[in-house]
């Protein structure tokens, strides 16, 4: 999708740190990864830690997804 686009990738998850390696350099800078886990309600002082989509979409300043 990232290479057949112009678009911009969000995703999370705390079970790794990371997107795969198959990923190519040219486009990986517009990913945007972080190890954190999606629930109901944002717990930013868990292990890991959680977020809401709404919290998620207001701190990467999306209002539609």
């Amino acid at each position: 999708m990232l290479e057949r686009t112009n678009c911009e990738i969000w995703g999370y998850d705390y079970s790794v740190k990371d997107f795969g390696t198959n990923i190519q350099d040219d486009v990986r800078p517009r990913t945007h990864f972080a190890a954190l886990g999606v629930s109901g309600k944002s717990e930013p002082d868990r292990i890991p830690p959680f977020s809401s989509i709404q919290d998620l979409m207001s701190t990467n300043g999306h209002d539609f997804m």
